[in-house]
């Protein structure tokens, strides 16, 4: 008896060692993933815009992957859900453009989930075979999937994957339509990072899939007032702090950590940059150009200008869930924005003016420079107009993004300040419009639907 209760017992050991041994291969095995196989292409997968940085430029990514699945949306409505409609960053160090374009927000999720997909997510810091095997279930279904720097020359690197082939080893890409025509096949690396536009900043191995698609889950108006809350809390502002991983400080040309500003506090550092932040600098004893500074400044203000401006259209559809007395609020916003994109771009204007190519030649140029008010002059075919120039009394400055004139003056820089205290001015009243809306956005009375109503 004795012998067989052992005997019983040494089994029960052995069972339940094999069942844990069970229990962490296959645990290891969701993780580490099975080599998958195979080949599936999604056709009709559309290239997109090469556009602002990388907030919007995977929004144009999204609606390329609405569009393949059946389910159309309109730029603007992406911009408004995903909240960029709202924001505004700036960081006065020098840094990659991507990472400037985190703010605390996830852009792709929040247009996703409004756009029927709750199950939309960020995957990130996954293993190789782990995102391989979750790139097929999406491809297979129908979805194609988002991810950056799959591609060693594409700038700013956003991509939609349209199509593997394990078989060969390579996904099938598509991209904006100023890099690539049609699909691109790359061999799939080892691990990739990149920036996520989101707050896991920067990833290793990030990916964006969409899950399946869910219909009829908000009431009319609740994802435009969801985006319009935090859309206040963007506006009201703070800080934003970047830089803290590897892989985002091997893209940084300045020591970190790097703290931006973001809403209405970003105004102050932007102010102080266009007032003061010299445009030449010396270095071993001769002045070239702050390019620093002049890219920094036509990034962010570029990122300003794109989302005021899809904003304006966004703002103006919430209109249809407000009531008639409350929609003339909201076209301040939509004025609001309408003039803040026209101050962004002759700001942007101010300290870097592309001389258009008409300029046959350095008489042209310099009939152009008259009649403009700018600060920096990007002169083509310079190292040919230099001499002309010169004589012509224009100063010119070689530099490795090319030739360029200097015209600073404080009368310029007096300008330019006050073109950003104009914006600024702006959002603050935007912000007080959007407090005094938000909680009615969409909770509409039958009565109020008649012009005229209370």
């Amino acid at each position: 008896m004795n012998s067989l209760h052992g005997l019983r017992g040494r089994l029960s050991i052995s069972l339940i060692l094999l069942l844990l041994a069970l229990f962490w291969t296959v645990q290891a095995a969701g993780e580490t993933g099975s080599e998958p196989g195979g080949r599936k292409v999604i056709e009709g997968v559309g290239g997109f815009p090469l556009d602002r940085d990388s907030g919007s430029m995977c929004l144009h990514a999204l609606l390329s992957c609405l569009k393949a699945t059946g389910n159309p949306s309109v730029y603007y409505n992406l911009v408004g859900f995903s909240r960029s409609a709202f924001k505004f960053v700036y960081d006065s160090t020098e840094a990659y453009e991507p990472l400037r374009d985190l703010y605390p927000v996830d852009v792709l999720r929040q247009a996703a989930v409004a756009e029927g997909y709750p199950e939309s997510r960020w995957e990130t810091n996954r293993s190789i075979n782990t995102v391989k095997s979750l790139i097929k279930q999406e491809i297979d279904s129908g979805r194609p999937v988002i991810a950056p720097f799959l591609k060693n020359d594409a700038y700013h690197g956003f991509f939609v994957i349209a199509g593997y082939d394990y078989e060969q080893e390579i996904f099938y890409l598509q991209g904006a339509l100023d890099l690539d025509s049609g699909y691109v096949s790359v061999p799939i690396p080892d691990y990739w990072d990149g920036p996520t536009a989101s707050p896991a900043g920067w990833a290793r191995n990030p990916v964006f899939v969409l899950g399946e698609k869910k219909a009829g889950l908000e009431k009319k108006g609740a994802h435009e007032r969801e985006s319009v809350e935090t859309g206040i809390g963007l506006y009201r502002g703070g800080t934003l702090e970047y830089g803290t991983q590897p892989g985002e400080r091997e893209y940084m040309a300045a020591p970190g950590p790097h703290t931006a500003r973001y809403g209405i506090p970003a105004f102050d550092l932007l102010s102080r940059d266009v007032e003061s932040a010299p445009i030449l600098i010396q270095r071993d004893g001769a002045e070239v150009v702050n390019f620093g500074l002049l890219w920094r400044l036509d990034a962010q203000l570029g990122q300003l200008d794109h989302d005021r401006f899809y904003g304006m259209t966004y703002v103006r559809g919430i209109s249809r869930y407000l009531r008639f007395d409350e929609r003339m609020l909201l076209t301040e916003i939509t004025e609001n924005f309408e003039r803040t994109t026209a101050d962004v771009r002759d700001l942007r204007r101010i300290f870097l003016n592309p001389v258009p190519d008409w300029c046959a030649d350095a008489d042209d140029v310099m009939r152009y420079i008259e009649r403009e008010n700018s600060i920096v002059y990007w002169i083509p075919d310079g190292e040919t107009m230099a001499p002309g120039l010169e004589a012509l009394g224009l100063d010119t400055h070689n530099t490795p993004w090319g030739t360029v004139a200097v015209l600073d003056s404080p009368e310029k820089r007096f300008r330019a300040k006050v073109l950003v205290k104009s914006i600024a001015s702006r959002e603050k009243n935007s912000l007080y419009v959007m407090e005094d809306i938000v909680e009615h956005i969409g909770r509409l009375k039958p009565e109020d639907l008649r012009p005229g109503s209370e």
